[in-house]
């Protein structure tokens, strides 16, 4: 199938379409462009498997992404289901069509989340579930996260550890709105590693010696900032752009006056410094000053951005590294809270679901006996577990 006009789909889908509805007895994965008529040929499949009375409605699975599109494939289903049965001739078609009418609240049509929820009620003991779990929506599960979060960062804020205390120090130099402040950006991305969190292998961290690389860029930093005070043009915008610049060196050398020289407020200090000089200025008088060119400076400019936006981008792998490992037990204090109040989220639903009928051929073997046919109309393919 592809992404053609309605006018020339029927012809250049034919094929595909006529094999989606009659080679019943081989597996399918259909990739088409949205507004193609996947769900169409879907519903079209699955009326053409229960005419043949290759199986009963009550063994299908159905699985598509959101509630309301699973309610829409059931009404549509039935609409498909009676259509065909004012069609058949065959009493055996008659009789398996008007079964699957009179049965179609059987068929299991819901999310990837709610079918596995009802696997999970009933082999709860082998999920190591409590039999009364409930289920958190998005909103709970938000709720649950922000508690742990809160609680975790307590505990952290005393340790400061040195990942903690290098994305604070950077987060501070960045401009935050109200709603947005340092504490909530780092409770954002622990929130990604909470939703990821069946893949907490360490991340890879690359040689990266931070200092000896923040050392040899002050030193760059200087020159530019020196050739940039010799500047005798009133006014060049070349001059009036490399203003960072010069302000970071004024700042180091007030630190150092008092004996101060944090390398994580260095770290933060050049990542700014990147974001405000990789702007492009060439313009104004070609003259810059005695020694220098515009041109020249220029030139010098871009030599330094470039060697910041290596740092910057090398500097961010080794950060996201070390904090990742750093946040490896905030995804404990959440599971610990959800596991004492006998809920699971989302992912353990996928998670468990995955583990129980990877490691328990007993519950492979009772799924295999009671559904025939998988139908999958839409998943989150961007989450590997699905």
């Amino acid at each position: 199938m592809n992404g053609a006009g309605p006018e020339k789909m029927l012809t250049l889908d034919a094929h595909a379409r006529k094999r989606i509805r009659e080679s019943l007895d081989e597996s399918l994965i259909v990739e088409a462009a949205a507004g193609t008529g996947k769900t169409t040929e879907l519903i079209q499949r699955i009326v053409a498997i229960l005419r043949s009375g290759r199986t009963t409605v009550d063994r299908i699975v159905a699985v598509t992404f959101t509630r309301k599109a699973a309610g829409e494939l059931r009404l549509r289903l039935r609409v498909e289901l009676d259509k065909a049965r004012g069609l058949a001739t065959a009493t055996n078609e008659i009789g398996f069509l008007e079964d699957a009418l009179a049965r179609l609240e059987e068929a299991h049509i819901g999310t990837i989340h709610s079918f596995c929820a009802e696997i999970l009620r009933q082999r709860p003991v082998e999920a190591d579930l409590a039999p009364g779990f409930e289920e958190l929506d998005e909103g709970q599960a938000s709720r649950i996260y922000s508690r742990a979060f809160d609680a975790w960062i307590q505990h952290r804020l005393q340790e400061m550890p040195p990942a903690l205390r290098r994305a604070l120090s950077r987060l501070s130099m960045t401009r935050s709105t109200g709603d947005d402040q340092p504490l909530d950006q780092l409770r954002h991305a622990g929130q990604s590693l909470v939703e990821w969190r069946d893949f907490r292998r360490q991340w890879r961290r690359e040689l990266f010696d931070r200092n000896q690389e923040i050392e040899q860029l002050i030193r760059e930093i200087a020159e530019l900032a020196r050739i940039a005070l010799e500047c005798d043009v009133f006014g060049h915008p070349v001059r009036e752009h490399l203003q960072p610049a010069v302000d970071f060196i004024s700042r180091l050398k007030r630190s150092e006056e008092i004996g101060h020289r944090n390398m994580d407020e260095l770290e933060s200090l050049i990542i700014r410094l990147h974001r405000r000089l990789k702007q492009e200025s060439n313009k104004g008088s070609r003259k810059f000053s005695q020694s220098h060119t515009r041109d020249d400076v220029v030139a010098k400019r871009n030599h330094l951005v470039a060697a910041l936006e290596d740092f910057v981008t090398r500097a961010d792998a080794d950060l996201a590294a070390t904090l990742q490992t750093e946040m490896q037990d905030l995804i404990d204090v959440y599971e610990d809270m959800k596991a004492r109040s006998g809920k699971v989220d989302f992912v353990d639903l996928l998670v468990r679901t995955r583990n129980l009928i990877r490691d328990d051929s007993g519950v492979r073997k009772l799924l295999q006996d009671r559904f025939s046919h998988i139908f999958v109309d839409e998943f989150q393919d961007t989450d590997p577990v699905q």
